[in-house]
């Protein structure tokens, strides 16, 4: 019984320590906050178990209540203008200039080294364009790749 009791003493903390962690309004969300809206020990305990399965989910997608983080939200936005002018950005990143390929740069957090950007691609462009089989989300992370393996890049933007 001694025991039973010193283990619920060291988890009964652990069990609460998520609900000061997130600022960024994810938290107060999920599926288990519709089960139960009251402040109890009780009701807490219901939105731990329900939200530790369903919340991330939530935070993700922005369903439940909750709101997509800021990572999420800009990783979309990457991956729509990518998908939306592939084309284009093969032809700009294989000269090393234009608007499109300059408009990445800063979507991706290099808008004070957009120049560097540029040539950066356009000295990796068959690395990064491999014919059909290249797809805007590859092609995405393989942009963010080589801004993390160049040491101006990666020293001069904010990789988002």
């Amino acid at each position: 019984m001694t025991k039973m009791l010193k283990l619920i003493a060291f988890i009964s903390p652990l069990l609460f320590i998520h609900l000061g962690q997130a600022r960024d309004k994810s938290s107060g969300c999920g599926l288990g906050w519709k089960v139960s809206k009251r402040m109890s020990i009780t009701s807490s305990s219901v939105r731990l178990s329900t939200n530790s399965f369903t919340t991330p989910l939530g935070i993700t997608s922005g369903t439940s209540g909750c709101k997509r983080h800021s990572i999420v939200q800009n990783k979309f936005k990457q991956i729509h203008f990518v998908e939306e002018n592939m084309d284009q950005l093969e032809v700009e990143m294989s000269i090393g200039q234009g608007q499109t390929v300059e408009q990445l740069a800063a979507l991706v957090g290099c808008e004070n080294k957009v120049n560097v950007f540029t040539k950066t691609m356009q000295k990796n462009y068959n690395d990064l364009f491999q014919g059909p089989k290249t797809i805007p989300l590859n092609l995405l992370n393989m942009v963010k790749d080589k801004i993390v393996k160049s040491s101006e890049l990666s020293a001069g933007c904010h990789l988002i």
